[in-house]
């Protein structure tokens, strides 16, 4: 069976106002007999995947919320905030995405999108295939629908066989300059579902921005630019791209500075962060026992990511969590070093992405890129009476762009690898 009569068979079942064949991929009440324009648009710069999608009198209908985590997913919800389709990047093959609604019996995939991007510069094409009863669909065959299109061009299409179905253009104000930013006028012809022909345009947008970061020097070339119009130099702009290992919203322009306070051996674990001028900017809270738990929360309380140790572990390690089941990050002290080394791997990487280094004696410690030896934090051993008592405080430079939430992570885990030592003194111990 031909990808043209697999589409005409799930999709036209339905005819529409002067016999204009429906195109109903995600749902029937999608699909708009007169067509629709609609505005795609990036909440801001290093929203991290959180769009929103308004009507030509500027209603809004769709709000996308995404994150950066291992495991990619972009949620859409409508404006009642009720979730209409969840995207999921495949984690061992991530030029593949699967779209799910849900179901009476669970989540239920709608559609298939394969990519071919190799430069962010060059043509591409989304390849998009529905299921055959509710299976896998076969890559290997033709697909049912196709997005094609140049990023720098500005124009793409999207089509069902020979039939346009729709129409996308970025817009080329000053935004589409910075990495990340800029919006898309989407035209949706009669009888498409306009949720899904916006799905793909936000996975083609987040595509070439991945593409952008990794791999092309143009856009990274125009982002350093941008960063040094408004008074930076070329590596913060380098390192915001580069380095946003939690999230994007924790990377800063400008170098940072914090101080992290434990409050003491008896705290079961309790920590403030806090900027120069003294505002709260992280909270950390836990437990004590073997299976010691560090929550890393923002200033109001909301949990941003989990710390635990691993129990009965010859090595001293500690994993890091989004979510129960999304590790993050693992870093652990090796056995066998003469020196104070605490090595940082990224979800499953065997070998390892950070190195964090130093001495306790001196009370100096930097966290490095293993890949090019960067250094993008360091932190200072704070001495003082309290430290007695294991009332630990250090004083860190995050460098620019980098994920302060991560930093402060690495060195929360540094003083608690410490504490464990039999009559440690803690970081300046």
């Amino acid at each position: 069976m031909t990808a043209s009569s697999r589409t005409t068979m799930a999709l036209n079942q339905v005819e529409g106002k002067a016999g204009v064949g429906l195109v109903p991929v995600v749902r029937h009440e999608f699909c708009a007999h007169d067509g629709m324009e609609l505005i795609l648009s990036k909440v801001e710069a290093w929203s991290w995947g959180n769009y929103t999608v308004t009507d030509g009198v500027g209603n809004f209908l769709i709000t996308v919320e995404g994150r950066l985590s291992l495991r990619w997913t972009r949620t859409l919800l409508d404006s009642s905030g009720t979730r209409i389709l969840k995207i999921h990047k495949k984690f061992m093959n991530p030029s593949i995405f699967d779209a799910f609604i849900d179901g009476e019996d669970g989540a239920r995939r709608v559609f298939t999108v394969q990519s071919s991007l190799e430069a962010p510069a060059s043509r591409f094409s989304l390849k998009v295939f529905l299921p055959v009863k509710g299976s896998e669909p076969d890559l290997s065959m033709d697909p049912d629908f196709k997005l094609e299109g140049a990023y720098f061009q500005n124009d793409y299409g999207i089509d069902c066989g020979e039939r346009s179905i729709a129409q996308a253009s970025r817009k080329p104000d000053a935004s589409s300059f910075v990495l990340g930013c800029g919006a898309y006028t989407v035209t949706v012809f009669p009888g498409v579902d306009h949720v899904f022909v916006v799905a793909l345009v936000l996975i083609m947008d987040e595509l070439h921005l991945e593409a952008s970061v990794g791999h092309d020097s143009t856009c990274l070339m125009i982002f350093q630019l941008q960063a040094k119009a408004m008074g930076f130099d070329q590596d913060s702009g380098k390192a915001v791209a580069a380095l946003p290992v939690v999230g994007a919203q924790f990377c800063d322009f400008q170098a940072v500075n914090l101080t992290l306070s434990s409050a003491g051996v008896f705290s079961c674990g309790k920590y403030t962060v806090r900027d120069e001028k003294q505002n709260d900017v992280f909270a950390v809270d836990g437990n004590c026992g073997c299976g010691r738990q560090r929550r890393v929360m923002d200033s109001s309380g909301k949990v941003l990511l989990v710390l635990q140790k691993e129990a009965f572990s010859f090595q001293n390690k500690w994993k890091a969590y989004l979510d129960e089941d999304k590790l993050l990050f693992t870093a652990k002290k090796p056995c066998f070093r003469l020196k104070f080394c605490v090595d940082v791997y990224l979800g499953e990487n065997t070998t390892p992405d950070f190195k964090l280094t130093g001495c306790c004696f001196k009370g100096k410690y930097s966290l490095r890129r293993t890949d090019t030896g960067e250094l993008i934090a360091k932190a200072r051993y704070k001495w003082k009476l309290a430290s007695i008592a294991r009332c630990h405080s250090y004083s860190i430079e995050i460098e620019p762009g980098v994920d302060s939430l991560f930093v402060v992570s690495m060195f929360l885990v540094m003083n608690e690898i410490y504490l464990d030592k039999p009559a440690a003194g803690g970081g300046g111990g």
